[in-house]
């Protein structure tokens, strides 16, 4: 289990916060490749390791399909208020959004 997954996967911090422990203790925090590129790395899926995995050899940090794949699961899956009660930083962008939109 990743640095990463030890912290964040067990719901102790939020992603900021274990990007600057990470950093202090010198491991690299790049989002998208620690957490949704290494979660899907053990995905059961062959279809979510083929999108979001980069190949063997390449120096990309996502795969191929990760945009299409990612734009599936927000579209299909992904609640933002179910979403917002992990994360505060969302939970105070909706908040902004609907006070701005009942204005």
């Amino acid at each position: 289990m990743s640095p990463v997954e030890l912290v964040v996967g067990e719901g102790l911090l939020d992603a900021r916060a274990a990007g600057k422990i990470l950093r202090t203790l010198g491991v690299p925090f790049d989002p998208a490749r620690c957490i949704d590129v290494n979660l899907a790395r053990e995905s059961r899926s062959r279809q979510v390791r083929e999108d979001l995995v980069p190949e063997t050899g390449t120096t990309a940090p996502v795969g191929k399909n990760y945009t299409r794949a990612m734009e599936n699961f927000i579209d299909t899956h992904w609640e933002p208020l179910e979403a917002s009660r992990c994360s505060p930083s969302l939970a105070r962008a909706i908040r902004t959004i609907q006070a701005a939109t009942s204005l």
